[in-house]
């Protein structure tokens, strides 16, 4: 896992690439608002932190067998 100072920030295409995911589905995410994000002016910014913790949310402790 990528670890970063507390006042790093993430662009789209950074927390895209951690997630294993496109940009557009970063932006699916975020007009959904389903990851946290930051928002400065017209920018979406993500803190690394925020988004570790959100995808340790994110795990399934109890699927069906």
């Amino acid at each position: 896992m990528i670890e970063a100072p507390d006042n790093t920030l993430w662009d789209v295409r950074q927390a895209a690439k951690f997630l294993g995911v496109s940009v557009k589905k970063v932006r699916s995410l975020i007009e959904k608002r389903e990851i946290p994000f930051v928002k400065i002016g017209r920018l979406y910014r993500f803190r690394p932190a925020s988004v570790q913790t959100w995808v340790k949310r994110q795990e399934q402790d109890d699927l069906p067998a």
